[in-house]
């Protein structure tokens, strides 16, 4: 079974290249970091995405994630 890992960073300036994004990556750290908790998943998966602060944009990720990639 494989775990799935959606990291989703809303920040206008980090989408818009003004700022880095700082939170994705030391998330997907502390995934990797601990992923001998999770043993009984057989491998581990992590998209990330960054979408500026706008409501829709965030409804539109999170329910292609939950839809489509079955997070």
């Amino acid at each position: 079974m494989e775990l799935k890992v959606g990291i989703l960073t809303v920040s206008d300036r980090c989408f818009d290249k003004q700022a880095t994004d700082e939170s994705g990556p030391a998330v997907e750290e502390l995934v990797h970091n601990n992923t001998a908790q999770f043993k009984h998943f057989s491998s581990v998966k992590i998209d990330k995405e960054i979408v500026p602060d706008e409501a829709e944009l965030i409804s539109k990720k999170l329910i292609d994630w939950c839809d489509k990639q079955q997070y």
